[in-house]
């Protein structure tokens, strides 16, 4: 991003970011500009929304709650709308989490046996952090690759799947929680096989 100086008569600057420079100017640091997966207009308008519903309705986002938002790698355009309105609603800190499909299904494939249920303590205690907060959790869902575990073991990908189930089936009593479909081009593919794929 572009970093800016109040000390350069720029303190009405736009940015979300400011911080003391050391001198004791505040620095404005634009956020970078990223093109969007989806484009302009008509997506990124339902995009907004869903984000806006996600955070209002669907968990009921409080100031000062800490919110959890988690979806797959191609679900970063949706997670990124849902941050913003959940910052916007006055969250005190949004925690992202991203799952590569790809990732896990190297290790469906090719971990031990053994080691497939293994669930980090550090993934538990966050849950159990967010929980005892009183937070807020927001599910981005929809296959990014859909089939990728149509060949491996049924068996190893449950395995795999578990995560901290325990600590999110007694989180779900203490925090609003919501799932949201996230669009992905391949989910839209394999919907809509006639349309062509922006369209779908």
């Amino acid at each position: 991003g572009v970093i800016r100086s109040s000390a350069e008569g720029d303190e009405q600057a736009p940015g979300p970011e400011r911080s003391a420079n050391g001198n004791g100017a505040i620095a404005t640091i634009d956020p970078p500009q990223v093109e969007s997966e989806w484009g302009a207009g008509r997506n990124a308008e339902t995009i907004g929304a869903l984000a806006e519903l996600a955070v209002s309705a669907g968990a009921n986002v409080q100031p000062g709650q800490h919110v959890e938002v988690s979806g797959e790698t191609g679900h970063l355009e949706v997670v990124r709308a849902i941050v913003a309105a959940a910052y916007a609603r006055g969250a005190e800190f949004v925690d992202v989490v991203i799952s590569d499909p790809l990732v896990q299904a190297a290790r469906i494939g090719a971990a031990p046996q053994e080691s497939l249920d293994h669930v980090p303590g550090w993934e538990a205690e966050r849950v159990r952090d967010l929980a005892e907060r009183g937070g807020a959790s927001i599910l981005v869902t929809g296959p990014t690759y859909p089939g990728l575990f149509d060949g491996l073991d049924p068996r190893r990908v449950a395995l795999a799947s578990q995560g901290p189930s325990a600590e999110w089936r007694d989180a779900t009593r203490a925090i609003n929680w919501t799932i949201v479909p996230g669009a992905t081009k391949g989910w839209a593919a394999e919907l809509r096989p006639q349309l062509p794929i922006d369209e779908a």
